[in-house]
């Protein structure tokens, strides 16, 4: 005869059988995780459509113009924080001198060089940001890119 104290059996909801010492993940089946894709693209488009107008403006912070001045000057040959003096790392520099060899020393390659180290950041903050829901991502994105 059964006990009427033990617990009933419940095989409909009863959670997948696996070996010891192994895990399974549970699988997404929809919602926010599956379109997190898409926020990415969205945002970036949104930062690429507002700021791809402003590329073609006049010179407009002293900032602005040593990046151009020092990339120029390392594709001569001078070695910032060696020949030149910098308070910010070569990095950009870099970067921009890159974009002159493959478009040419003018403003747009600069500029466009600055859109794709926004995009990069925005991007980066999106990831971070991303399984605080689509919301959280979007805004964050928007105040990443508003820099």
């Amino acid at each position: 005869m059964a006990d009427a104290t033990a617990a009933p059996v419940r095989s409909a909801a009863r959670a997948p059988v696996t070996r010891p010492g192994t895990w399974t993940v549970p699988r997404q089946t929809g919602g926010w995780q599956t379109n997190a894709g898409w926020v990415v693209v969205l945002v970036l488009l949104v930062l690429v459509v507002a700021r791809l107008p402003m590329v073609g403006l006049p010179l407009e912070t002293q900032d602005e113009a040593i990046i151009l001045v020092y990339a120029q000057q390392l594709l001569d040959g001078r070695l910032p924080h060696r020949d030149v003096y910098t308070v910010y790392g070569p990095g950009v520099y870099g970067l921009t001198a890159g974009a002159f060899l493959l478009l040419g020393p003018t403003l747009v390659a600069e500029r466009l060089v600055g859109l794709l180290l926004q995009a990069i950041l925005v991007g980066g903050v999106l990831g971070l940001v991303l399984d605080r829901g689509r919301r959280a991502a979007v805004v964050a994105g928007s105040r990443a890119s508003s820099c």
